[in-house]
């Protein structure tokens, strides 16, 4: 393979906690017991805030749960990870609530590694959170999507903090 870049086939046991028709179920299963992996980031900034767009930096280090078992030799940060973070910042900074209807025109162009500092851009607009995840020079492209919002999907004053809640719904 270019690069060095080797080819990475999972176990069936780590195939079959994902499933791709109802994410937020695998998102759940993943974390519970564990608390949110998102609160185990390192070094989270806001680099630019507008009314209905945020871009922050961060990285994600090697401990956190989200790299368990993806992969032992060479851990990358898995797809719905990275759904997940979108969601629970979408939440943090717009007050948006956690649940979701749909994911359109969702790429994941190159892997994340622990530790890699990161940016993402989020720009929420109606129902709609687009989301780009890079280097914070630009320079790597690590995904980009849009998720849908499910109609009145907003924080509660009433709920338990959003770190300490599920994922709730699914597609």
């Amino acid at each position: 393979m270019p690069n060095g870049m080797q080819t990475i086939n999972p176990s069936p046991a780590q195939t079959k906690r994902f499933n791709i028709n109802r994410p937020q179920a695998s998102i759940q299963r993943a974390s519970k017991g564990q608390g949110s992996q998102y609160t185990m980031l390192d070094g989270e900034r806001v680099m630019e805030r507008g009314e209905n767009s945020i871009a922050l930096e961060f990285s994600i280090p090697e401990a956190n749960p989200y790299f368990e078992g993806h992969f032992p030799d060479f851990p990358i940060l898995p797809g719905i990870g990275q759904i997940e973070l979108i969601i629970r910042f979408a939440s943090k900074y717009f007050g948006t609530g956690i649940d979701f209807s749909e994911i359109r025109r969702i790429k994941f162009t190159n892997v994340i590694r622990p530790s890699v500092p990161l940016a993402l851009k989020l720009e929420k607009d109606g129902a709609a959170v687009s989301f780009k995840m890079n280097s914070p020079d630009g320079g790597i492209v690590y995904s980009t999507g849009t998720l849908k919002l499910r109609e009145n999907n907003t924080m509660d004053e009433a709920e338990p903090p959003l770190e300490s809640r599920p994922l709730q719904g699914g597609l």
